[in-house]
């Protein structure tokens, strides 16, 4: 009989796993700069004046590291709500901010030809409200929108302000692989953390009012994805985690806002069965690519540096077996190998 957990993971991964919520662009995997902006949400009065502000708050923040061209930015949870509002004082912002916020950074993303994930609170045609991520495109255009999926009972419960949790996971394509989403509370939940692998993306990008420190890792290893957090600092932590599950970047006070690297070139693997053939690789490739090691784990990634190699012909032409596959070849071994189960003895 199958645990209350495992017929939740199935349940919810069964019902969203054609969630995909964008057209299909040219994916192609290399090295791209992410924006990481985590600033404290903006303490202005509730007036009108406070909408201009609030868009030159973010701009402002975007502006430290746009010198670095980047090809995605990440902005905190509900970003440009006020610091400070409750109840029906956050509904009001939110009318009188209407898309303004929104708009500002799509002229933004098209003048630098970057990708936003714009966090905001957004009102339904229900009256009620969503906490979402909003990617907005290169071109300026809005191409996904993610809800959260597991607001907190308090979110969901508020007079005069009631969050409604999203139904799907959403990953979206873009030009350097496929983006997904999660919001805060979110990272708790393993059923959209399953889900989520499910939908092999290569970016996941979190925003949050808290850090989850080990649960950023757990996601990243099981989505085999780089999980990219923003988070409304100061005195939270940035990070930035590899898909083997090793930590690349962790920012905080010093730095509330950073730029980094990751290669979505490349694939993850484990070092039973493959390790001895790494010297072939760096012997055949050198710098073009890197094996990079989070420790501890056993599993490594695999990056191709250069854009012309993918990392996919690397793993063919050694003969390496992605992390994947080894689990799935675990799990068929172990079940051939199971004792029977009692009762079903042989007299």
């Amino acid at each position: 009989m199958k645990t209350p957990y495992v017929v939740a993971v199935a349940l919810f991964a069964t019902a969203i796993l054609d969630a995909d919520a964008v057209e299909s662009v040219t994916i192609r995997r290399r090295e791209i700069a992410v924006s990481l902006i985590g600033q404290a949400r903006p303490s202005f009065k509730l007036e009108e004046a406070s909408v201009a502000k609030a868009i030159n708050y973010w701009i402002r923040g975007i502006d430290r590291e746009i010198g670095n061209n980047p090809d995605l930015v990440v902005l905190p949870e509900t970003c440009d709500t006020l610091a400070g509002l409750t109840g029906a004082d956050k509904a009001k912002w939110i009318r009188m901010r209407g898309t303004k916020v929104q708009e500002a950074l799509q002229a933004y993303a098209a003048e630098h030809k970057c990708y936003i994930v714009y966090s905001a609170h957004r009102e339904r045609d229900d009256g009620r409200f969503a906490n979402s991520c909003i990617l907005i495109d290169r071109a300026g255009k809005v191409v996904a929108i993610y809800d959260k999926c597991f607001p907190m009972t308090t979110e969901m419960e508020t007079l005069g302000f009631p969050i409604v949790p999203g139904s799907e996971p959403v990953v979206a394509e873009t030009d350097f692989g496929r983006l997904g989403f999660a919001i805060c509370f979110d990272l708790n939940f393993p059923e959209l953390m399953q889900a989520y692998a499910a939908k092999k993306p290569d970016v996941i990008a979190f925003v949050a009012a808290f850090d989850g420190d080990f649960l950023q890792r757990s996601w990243a290893r099981t989505c085999q994805a780089y999980v990219v957090s923003a988070t409304t600092g100061p005195a939270l932590p940035d990070r930035v985690i590899d898909p083997a599950g090793g930590e690349l970047r962790n920012e905080n006070y010093y730095m509330p806002t950073f730029t980094a690297y990751v290669n979505t070139n490349c694939r993850v693997m484990h070092l039973d069965f493959n390790r001895g053939r790494f010297p072939d690789v760096v012997r055949r490739y050198g710098r073009r690519v890197t094996i990079r090691n989070p420790g501890s784990v056993g599993t490594v990634t695999l990056v191709s540096n250069d854009p012309d190699l993918p990392v996919d012909k690397v793993m063919e032409e050694f003969n390496f077996e992605p992390l994947t596959d080894y689990f799935a070849r675990s799990r068929r071994v172990r079940a051939e190998h199971l004792p029977p189960a009692k009762g079903a003895e042989k007299p």
